[in-house]
């Protein structure tokens, strides 16, 4: 491994460390897409998610191209950035006084060939031009960024001039910004006597990357006129300056955060006025020369006067290790864009937070609904609307019954009114039982659908129909098929116990199972009927036929709610079966927002890991 580490170079590693953090989104992204969507509420979420996911991937990757491919990997650079006539320009002449400049360029082949052919037709080119670049004092400010190409122990460095923030800067902002992207540090130079106001604050902020490592220059402004008395000559870091810089520190902390590094401050006018070989268009820059070395007794007493030393010092340490720099630009780099992926990961999460815990609540609410609005309508059907029924016909039956008792009609007559009770009570159940389940079913269908409506994701989600279904549920047309008594075999109406048997059987298969256990029941009240229509017996003996048939009725009628009990147990057993498919799917709805909530944490774990070890 140390081998291989070796032969690669820095900008190699670097590479495959831009590619790891793509993988890993990649990755994550793959997880995410592999999540079956199911309804459009969680389509919508996993989608938010892997949309995010494939702009932070393809963020990485411009990043990567932009470090391997545009970013210089042979030299170091260093834009100074800052307010408008705050220095930029002076301090950036002093470095090309103390060190051979290579080559100066500009932003573009055609700004190049422009500056070659100013300076072949200009006087200047006939001795020394220092201070040009330099403001005059009249509203005049850098326009665009150019390139000075200086070294320093023969390692080479690039300062970058940024067009200042504090002008019109409207129209440079598409330079200001490709400066700073180029730039491996920034130096922010800070013209005024006090800390950055809120409005210059965040054009700092909005301006720099928060990868980018920043040092601010806090350059003391002043007219060398300034020091034309001893005391002021002492130091040039006086009670006032400490106290400001302080502030500016402490406010470039708020800003910035851990890639602001420190201040320097200086003086940059009599840093330049100490080395400086002036050109004859700055007199203005000859008589401040000519005036603090006077002032000074020399020019090495005005540049250490100056505190230029230190930020010399500092671009030679950065310039001397400037692929370690460079390296860890783009590790800083590195984590800001896995911080950024992991900010926008938990977005989404979090936008949608409160979205699908309104859709969890509402799935849990709607299985607890779909329980509660089924067993009520069992409990309805079968402890009440089927048993009412029930006690309602055979109610009906037995004082029809007993009405033909009473009657003095021929018995054939009776017979025939009899057999025309019996057999309507087969129609009476089945039509007032279909509508009971009709009228139940219908109400529940509408509660579930109400209960349901708004809640994304439960549109296919729903009770199997042939369940409700009453005809299916509840078999009348099999259990009155044999719901005809035969009364053919009793002669004069004189219903004998075999007949009174048969009789019973018939009654008893309304509901299947109930058989000749009723049928003895029902057969005894037939045969007390038949005891009453002879015409030789007591009119007693009528009253204990009606008490006895009464009796046999209500056996009958105990039994048929016996055999609804065991329906009702079949039919719930349906329902709940239901209701576990119910839950099943909401459960499955439940599992894939976990699912991305789970894969959006992995993600984001693997982030932070990537971060702490990069």
């Amino acid at each position: 491994m140390a081998d291989n580490k070796t032969r690669t170079s820095p900008k190699e590693r670097v590479k495959l460390i831009y590619e790891k953090l793509a993988v890993n989104l990649d990755k994550g992204l793959r997880k995410v897409e592999c999540i079956d969507d199911g309804n459009q509420a969680i389509k919508d979420f996993r989608d938010d998610l892997a949309e995010e996911l494939r702009s932070q991937i393809s963020h990485v990757r411009d990043e990567m191209q932009r470090c391997v491919k545009d970013m210089p990997w042979d030299k170091l650079m260093i834009a100074f950035f800052g307010e408008t006539n705050a220095g930029k320009s002076t301090i950036i002449e002093t470095f090309r006084i103390l060190f051979k400049q290579r080559k100066e360029g500009s932003r573009s082949l055609f700004g190049a060939v422009i500056n070659a052919i100013k300076f072949l037709f200009s006087p200047a080119r006939w001795f020394n031009s220092d201070g040009l670049i330099v403001g005059d004092g009249r509203h005049d400010f850098t326009k665009e960024y150019h390139d000075y190409e200086l070294s320093v122990n023969d390692k080479p460095f690039v300062l970058i001039d940024v067009p200042g923030i504090e002008g019109n800067e409207c129209q440079f902002k598409n330079d200001i910004s490709d400066a700073l992207r180029r730039a491996h540090i920034v130096f922010y130079v800070q013209g005024h006597n006090k800390k950055p106001d809120e409005a210059t604050a965040k054009k700092i902020k909005d301006y720099l990357s928060d990868w980018t490592k920043v040092y601010s220059v806090q350059n003391i402004r002043g007219a060398v006129s300034n020091y034309d008395e001893e005391e002021e000559r002492e130091t040039l870091l006086t009670p006032n300056i400490v106290k400001t810089e302080g502030l500016i520190q402490e406010k470039f902390r708020e800003v910035l955060g851990d890639v602001y590094m420190g201040n320097i401050p200086l003086q940059a006018l009599l840093a330049m006025c100490a080395k400086a070989k002036f050109s004859r268009k700055r007199q203005d820059l000859i008589k401040a020369q000519k005036k603090v070395i006077e002032y000074f007794g020399s020019a090495d007493k005005v540049l250490e006067f100056s505190n230029f030393q230190e930020v010399v010092k500092l671009v030679g340490y950065l310039s001397e290790h400037f692929v370690d720099q460079i390296v860890d630009a783009n590790r800083t780099k590195l984590r800001s864009l896995a911080r950024h992926a992991d900010e926008s990961v938990y977005t989404v999460l979090n936008e949608r937070n409160e979205q699908i815990e309104k859709l969890r609540q509402q799935l849990q609410s709607y299985k607890r609904d779909v329980e509660r609005i089924t067993d009520s309508c069992v409990y309805r059907v079968f402890s009440s609307q089927l048993p009412a029924v029930i006690d309602g016909c055979m109610s009906n039956l037995k004082h029809k019954l007993i009405s033909i008792i009473d009657d003095d009609s021929d018995t054939d007559v009776k017979r025939a009114k009899a057999k025309q009770v019996l057999t309507g009570l087969r129609g009476n159940i089945r039509d007032q039982s279909k509508s009971v389940f009709d009228k139940e079913m219908k109400e529940m269908r509408q509660e579930l659908a109400r209960k349901k409506k708004g809640i994304r994701g439960l549109e296919s989600i729903a009770i199997n129909g042939r369940v409700l279904s009453p005809d299916v549920k509840l078999d009348l047309d099999c259990v009155m098929d044999n719901l005809d008594i035969n009364l053919g075999d009793i002669g004069s109406f004189a219903l004998g116990v075999a007949g009174a048997a048969a009789t019973g059987a018939a009654i008893g298969s309304i509901i299947p199972g109930v058989g000749t256990a009723i049928g003895a029941g029902v057969g005894a009240a037939v045969s007390f009927v038949r005891q009453m229509f002879s015409s030789d017996r007591e009119e007693k003996k009528k009253a204990e036929a009606k008490k006895n048939l009464q009796k046999s009725i209500a056996s009958a009628t105990d039994r048929i709610k016996s055999q609804l009990r065991a329906m009702e147990a079949d039919f719930r057993d349906e329902l709940r079966e239901e209701q576990r498919k119910v839950d099943e799917s909401i459960d499955a709805v439940l599992r894939k927002i976990e699912a991305i909530m789970e894969a959006g944490g992995h993600i984001r774990k693997d982030l932070d890991q990537f971060s702490k070890y990069i």
